[in-house]
């Protein structure tokens, strides 16, 4: 505007009449105008999505503080050290110390330090201690603790008795749990449209599936453990018998892992010809948009469409219950 108005306008403040200095606002409010016009149809809607907006920042602090307060992770977290053998005990007020102990069952668990550390949940404790580690979902400690226990093998396969008078004693039931996902390179973010998610199966003696009459939860409440001498003896004799069922298995679940996928398929396809149109849009006012932008959406999203295709179902654990 300075450049395009400038020169006109200091001789105007020299000797200049009512006419001419109204006729240069009036053209400099037009021109003003037009300018915010085009810069409201170009704006960049991705860079104002970045920029945040006014209150969401203290939204997302509340959210943070809400979540402090939550006593899940502290459960999951006794949970996760009784099951590695992980010895917890207190230091001082919301404060605990963590050591190795004898049966520690993964010498891989990431506790930091073999010696024992110190951790707390609490924020501000953390934020005044710099001896301790402050705990959070997002710590290494607790992710890699995750990673343990859905990489490793322990506890991916149980016999239980289950004390049920609807069934007959020696009635076996298989209860299977797959996790239906996709691999594929972080960059293409398909766990927004197919996160891993689990598909149980519970298969009578004829192969009906009853999970959808009998919640994990309600099986749960009837079972008793088994002695793992005789939980081998009993797996041992029934494996042939057991090893078509778990066959049986995958094919009961496949249909619902075929309609999640179908499903990740459209809404990639939705949302990324949504972009397009979007983005080509937004070219044709704004030149900053390149094709390149274009291009790499449209791989990206026959990448993602190709990986969706290669999704499967994974067998993550077994459980045979026995009645009695």
């Amino acid at each position: 505007m300075q450049h395009q108005f400038g020169p006109r306008l200091l001789p105007l403040l020299e000797n200049a009449d009512d006419g001419e200095w109204q006729a240069l606002i009036d053209e400099a409010r037009a021109e003003r105008e037009r300018l915010e016009a085009e810069l409201h149809t170009g704006r960049d809607r991705l860079l104002e999505l970045n920029s945040g907006g006014a209150g969401e920042g203290d939204a997302l602090v509340e959210d943070i503080l809400e979540q402090d307060d939550q006593f899940a992770l502290p459960i999951y977290m006794e949970t996760l050290f009784d099951a590695f053998g992980i010895d917890s005990e207190d230091h001082s007020e919301n404060a605990l110390i963590l050591k190795p102990s004898e049966k520690m069952l993964d010498a891989s668990f990431p506790l930091g330090d073999d010696e024992g550390v110190t951790i707390t949940y609490d924020r501000n404790q953390a934020l005044s201690r710099e001896d301790m580690q402050f705990i959070t979902w997002e710590h290494p400690m607790v992710q890699g603790g995750m990673d343990l226990v859905l990489s490793g093998s322990m506890g991916n396969t149980a016999v239980a008795l289950i004390k049920n008078k609807a069934l007959k004693p020696g009635t076996v039931l298989l209860e299977l749990l797959y996790v239906s996902e996709v691999v594929a390179p972080r960059s293409l973010q398909l766990g927004r449209y197919l996160p891993p998610a689990a598909l149980r199966c519970l298969l009578d003696a004829n192969g009906n599936d009853l999970s959808a009459r009998v919640s994990f939860e309600t099986l749960n409440d009837q079972l008793e453990s088994v002695p793992r001498a005789s939980a081998n003896k009993f797996i041992q004799a029934q494996r042939d018998q057991l090893t078509p069922r778990i066959n049986a298995g995958e094919e009961k679940i496949f249909p619902r892992h075929a309609e999640r996928v179908a499903e990740a398929q459209r809404r990639l396809a939705a949302d990324t010809d949504e972009e397009l149109a979007r983005l080509t849009a937004l070219q044709a006012v704004n030149p900053t948009v390149r094709d390149s932008e274009l291009i790499a959406l449209r791989k990206q999203r026959e990448q993602g469409l190709a990986m969706l295709d290669k999704a499967a179902l994974r067998l993550e654990a077994i459980r045979v219950l026995v009645a009695g």
